[in-house]
Protein backbone atom coordinates (compact mmCIF):
# COMPACT_ATOMS: atom_id res chain seq x y z
CA UNK A 1 0.00 0.00 0.00
CA UNK A 2 1.38 3.27 -0.94
CA UNK A 3 1.37 6.35 1.94
CA UNK A 4 -1.79 8.65 0.47
CA UNK A 5 -1.98 11.85 2.41
CA UNK A 6 -5.36 13.19 1.47
CA UNK A 7 -8.18 15.09 2.60
CA UNK A 8 -9.56 11.89 4.48
CA UNK A 9 -6.18 11.28 5.90
CA UNK A 10 -5.39 14.62 6.31
CA UNK A 11 -5.83 14.65 10.13
CA UNK A 12 -3.90 11.33 11.17
CA UNK A 13 -1.04 12.32 9.64
CA UNK A 14 -0.63 15.80 10.98
CA UNK A 15 -0.79 13.54 14.51
CA UNK A 16 1.67 11.62 13.19
CA UNK A 17 3.95 14.30 11.92
CA UNK A 18 3.65 15.99 15.40
CA UNK A 19 4.43 13.15 16.71
CA UNK A 20 7.80 12.35 14.78
CA UNK A 21 8.40 16.74 14.74
CA UNK A 22 8.22 16.56 18.55
CA UNK A 23 10.57 13.34 18.99
CA UNK A 24 13.01 14.70 16.48
CA UNK A 25 13.10 18.53 18.16
CA UNK A 26 13.22 16.41 21.69
CA UNK A 27 16.67 15.11 20.22
CA UNK A 28 18.09 18.17 18.26
CA UNK A 29 17.47 20.25 21.74
CA UNK A 30 19.45 17.93 23.65
CA UNK A 31 22.51 18.26 21.05
CA UNK A 32 21.84 22.07 21.06
CA UNK A 33 22.48 22.46 24.75
CA UNK A 34 25.71 20.71 24.67
CA UNK A 35 26.92 23.05 22.11
CA UNK A 36 25.46 25.88 24.25
CA UNK A 37 22.54 26.47 21.99
CA UNK A 38 18.77 27.69 23.01
CA UNK A 39 16.67 26.26 20.10
CA UNK A 40 13.36 26.69 22.49
CA UNK A 41 12.15 29.76 20.52
CA UNK A 42 11.88 27.58 17.24
CA UNK A 43 8.97 28.20 15.19
CA UNK A 44 7.55 24.25 14.81
CA UNK A 45 6.26 22.96 11.33
CA UNK A 46 3.07 22.35 13.19
CA UNK A 47 2.52 25.70 14.38
CA UNK A 48 3.25 26.62 10.70
CA UNK A 49 0.65 24.05 9.29
CA UNK A 50 -2.15 25.10 11.99
CA UNK A 51 -1.45 28.99 10.40
CA UNK A 52 -1.60 27.87 7.18
CA UNK A 53 -5.05 26.12 7.96
CA UNK A 54 -6.81 29.19 8.66
CA UNK A 55 -5.76 30.75 5.22
CA UNK A 56 -6.04 27.95 2.82
CA UNK A 57 -6.74 24.35 3.87
CA UNK A 58 -5.05 22.65 0.29
CA UNK A 59 -1.64 24.65 1.29
CA UNK A 60 -1.74 23.35 4.35
CA UNK A 61 -2.48 20.07 3.06
CA UNK A 62 0.46 20.14 0.54
CA UNK A 63 2.75 21.36 3.78
CA UNK A 64 1.87 18.07 5.42
CA UNK A 65 2.85 16.18 2.59
CA UNK A 66 5.79 17.66 2.15
CA UNK A 67 7.02 17.98 5.76
CA UNK A 68 6.05 14.70 6.38
CA UNK A 69 8.34 12.69 3.79
CA UNK A 70 11.06 15.08 4.48
CA UNK A 71 10.75 14.15 8.46
CA UNK A 72 10.23 10.50 7.62
CA UNK A 73 13.57 10.33 5.13
CA UNK A 74 15.84 12.44 7.05
CA UNK A 75 14.68 9.96 10.32
CA UNK A 76 15.45 7.15 8.69
CA UNK A 77 19.18 8.13 7.40
CA UNK A 78 19.93 9.84 10.25
CA UNK A 79 18.48 8.17 13.41
CA UNK A 80 20.06 5.08 14.83
CA UNK A 81 17.91 1.91 14.74
CA UNK A 82 17.22 2.21 18.64
CA UNK A 83 15.78 5.49 18.00
CA UNK A 84 13.72 4.49 15.31
CA UNK A 85 12.37 1.78 17.41
CA UNK A 86 11.54 4.06 20.01
CA UNK A 87 9.57 6.27 18.04
CA UNK A 88 7.79 3.75 16.77
CA UNK A 89 6.58 2.82 19.99
CA UNK A 90 5.53 5.85 20.90
CA UNK A 91 3.35 6.14 17.41
CA UNK A 92 1.99 2.99 18.33
CA UNK A 93 1.08 4.15 21.76
CA UNK A 94 -1.26 6.80 20.39
CA UNK A 95 -2.60 4.74 18.43
CA UNK A 96 -0.75 6.06 14.83
CA UNK A 97 0.73 3.54 12.37
CA UNK A 98 3.85 3.17 13.58
CA UNK A 99 6.98 4.43 11.84
CA UNK A 100 8.20 1.27 10.12
CA UNK A 101 4.48 0.30 8.73
CA UNK A 102 4.67 4.22 7.30
CA UNK A 103 8.26 3.64 6.12
CA UNK A 104 7.29 0.68 4.34
CA UNK A 105 4.30 2.65 2.55
CA UNK A 106 7.09 4.92 1.44
CA UNK A 107 8.93 2.44 0.04
CA UNK A 108 6.03 1.08 -1.64
CA UNK A 109 5.33 4.33 -3.25
CA UNK A 110 8.44 4.20 -4.79
CA UNK A 111 8.51 1.08 -6.28
CA UNK A 112 4.80 1.47 -7.89
CA UNK A 113 6.32 4.97 -9.38
CA UNK A 114 9.31 3.20 -11.07
CA UNK A 115 7.32 0.19 -11.94
CA UNK A 116 5.12 2.46 -13.69
CA UNK A 117 7.34 5.11 -14.81
CA UNK A 118 5.15 8.09 -13.60
CA UNK A 119 3.89 10.00 -11.16
CA UNK A 120 0.02 10.14 -10.01
CA UNK A 121 -0.70 11.54 -6.95
CA UNK A 122 1.10 14.74 -5.03
CA UNK A 123 2.14 12.53 -1.96
CA UNK A 124 4.19 10.10 -4.82
CA UNK A 125 5.68 13.42 -6.25
CA UNK A 126 7.20 14.07 -2.37
CA UNK A 127 7.96 10.88 -1.98
CA UNK A 128 9.98 10.64 -5.44
CA UNK A 129 11.08 14.53 -5.15
CA UNK A 130 12.81 14.20 -1.62
CA UNK A 131 14.61 10.77 -2.67
CA UNK A 132 16.09 12.56 -5.60
CA UNK A 133 17.06 15.54 -3.58
CA UNK A 134 18.83 12.95 -1.23
CA UNK A 135 23.25 12.74 -2.69
CA UNK A 136 22.73 9.59 0.03
CA UNK A 137 20.11 7.91 -1.83
CA UNK A 138 22.18 4.73 -3.79
CA UNK A 139 19.88 4.85 -7.23
CA UNK A 140 21.22 3.83 -10.22
CA UNK A 141 21.59 6.03 -13.07
CA UNK A 142 18.45 3.83 -14.96
CA UNK A 143 16.41 4.57 -11.60
CA UNK A 144 17.20 8.37 -11.20
CA UNK A 145 16.49 8.65 -14.97
CA UNK A 146 13.16 7.83 -14.74
CA UNK A 147 12.32 9.50 -11.45
CA UNK A 148 13.83 12.23 -12.72
CA UNK A 149 11.40 12.32 -15.66
CA UNK A 150 8.51 11.20 -14.09
CA UNK A 151 9.00 14.52 -11.86
CA UNK A 152 9.30 16.72 -14.49
CA UNK A 153 6.51 15.31 -16.28
CA UNK A 154 4.12 15.87 -13.01
CA UNK A 155 5.27 19.62 -12.81
CA UNK A 156 4.22 20.06 -16.60
CA UNK A 157 1.06 18.41 -15.95
CA UNK A 158 0.23 20.01 -12.81
CA UNK A 159 1.31 23.88 -14.57
CA UNK A 160 -0.91 22.75 -17.62
CA UNK A 161 -3.58 22.09 -15.25
CA UNK A 162 -3.30 25.03 -13.37
CA UNK A 163 -3.17 27.41 -16.17
CA UNK A 164 -6.71 26.48 -17.66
Amino acid sequence: MALKINKDSYELYKKVFEALWQFKFELSKAQANTLGLDISQLESPIEVINRWEKESRSIALKGLKAGLVDTLTEMQLNLNTENLKTIDVILKGKNLPGFFDISAELKDSVKQVLKRGRIKTESEYYIIAELLSDTTASLKTEERFIFNKAVTDFELKQTSANNL
